[in-house]
């Protein structure tokens, strides 16, 4: 996984940082913005932090910028830097005198690496797109709550590493929008410097404009 990383991470900056080419090359760039429909799962879900909690979906923002590399036509590297926010809520048992709610919150930075596959238009106006690939994703701030008040609790990891896939269209080449899922591979949550089997997932609904 170390080595994995440190790819993800090479990557994202050999492209990210890759000097203005003349429009002929076709490098492309961008802005993204989205919602994320986020939750976390794995066999600990159930017994963490206790046993009455009963994890659901969260919604939260992503957003950021992109460029793209093209290899050939209809293929592309696409390297992405986003600020997104995962987690998920807990509801409680619903018929209890008293309802104890958990809030788990994580914003990330995150990178994503992706291969872009743009399928043969039908017209000029629409363009279906495929992307998959690795994202690695930074902790930039976390939020433990019960009840609306705040937890002291250190024990969301610092990384998380995910698997992007995601189709969408682009609209006459500029406009596009896209439904991603990044499926967490990476242990989210440790107590006592052990790892929890957490794992983040995110549904993101994403809209943007290409330069």
């Amino acid at each position: 996984m170390k080595k994995l990383a440190i790819t993800v991470i090479a990557c994202a900056a050999a492209v990210l940082c890759a000097p203005p080419r003349s429009s002929a090359t076709g490098l492309e760039g961008g802005l993204k913005l989205g919602m994320n429909i986020a939750f976390i799962h794995g066999p600990d879900v159930k017994v963490w932090p206790d046993l009455e909690a009963g994890w659901v979906l969260r919604f939260g923002l992503c957003g950021g910028g992109f460029v793209a590399l093209p290899l050939s036509e209809g293929v592309a590297i696409q390297a992405e830097a986003l600020i997104t926010t995962k987690g998920s809520k807990e509801v409680g048992d619903l018929f209890a005198t008293e309802v104890y709610n958990y809030s788990l919150m994580i914003t990330y930075l995150e990178v994503p690496v992706l291969v872009r596959f743009t399928a043969v238009p039908a017209s000029r106006s629409f363009n279906l797109v495929f992307m998959a690939g690795p994202a690695l994703a930074f902790k930039l701030h976390s939020r433990f709550t019960l009840a609306g008040e705040r937890l002291e609790f250190d024990g969301v990891r610092s990384k998380d590493l995910g698997l992007v896939i995601s189709v969408g269209y682009v609209i006459r080449s500029q406009g596009y929008t896209e439904i991603r899922y990044t499926a967490g591979l990476s242990k989210v949550i440790e107590e006592g410097g052990v790892p929890l089997n957490i794992r983040n997932g995110v549904v993101s609904v994403i809209a943007g404009y290409r330069f």
